[in-house]
């Protein structure tokens, strides 16, 4: 099929879909549980997947372009301040300026992640945006930690 006119075209551009869509390329196997997760949180967008099946799988295929993938990096951040990380303006003079409280297994689990050799902040957003799942946030890291970290290298 050519590209437009289907049923789920609207979410070639949705930055969550972008982000949905790198992470299920980079870990394919994710898939079923991300699935799950939207249709506990939005059962309509799931039963419109479902029923387009064919095109869902297309569009998870197709590459995401630069600025796919920055609207995707903008979406998580958004993602991780609203589900908690920040009730700050979002400036970047408030960046880095969140208190985020950390059960102690939670904190062993960002510990590891930083282990692997990455930023606290960086480990810390990952993990908040992969719903608290190491694993998951670990290969998220790997896959886009470069492309994460630009902003505050030395």
């Amino acid at each position: 099929g050519a590209l437009g006119g289907g049923a789920l075209d609207y979410l070639r551009n949705d930055p969550q879909f972008n982000m949905l869509r790198t992470l299920v390329q980079a870990r394919p196997d994710m898939l079923q549980p991300l699935l799950q997760q939207i249709g506990a949180a939005h059962p309509e967008v799931l039963e419109v997947i479902q029923s387009n099946q064919e095109e869902f799988v297309r569009l998870m295929n197709e590459p995401v372009d630069e600025a796919g993938q920055m609207q995707a990096q903008m979406a998580m951040q958004r993602m991780a301040e609203q589900q908690g990380m920040s009730e700050g303006t979002g400036d970047d003079a408030e960046r880095g300026q969140v208190q985020v409280t950390l059960t102690p297994a939670e904190g062993e689990a960002l510990e590891r992640l930083v282990g692997l050799g990455f930023n606290k902040n960086l480990a810390l957003e990952a993990y908040l945006i992969c719903d608290k799942n190491e694993e998951m946030a670990a290969n998220y890291l790997f896959e886009n930690g470069n492309m994460m970290g630009d902003e505050g290298e030395q």
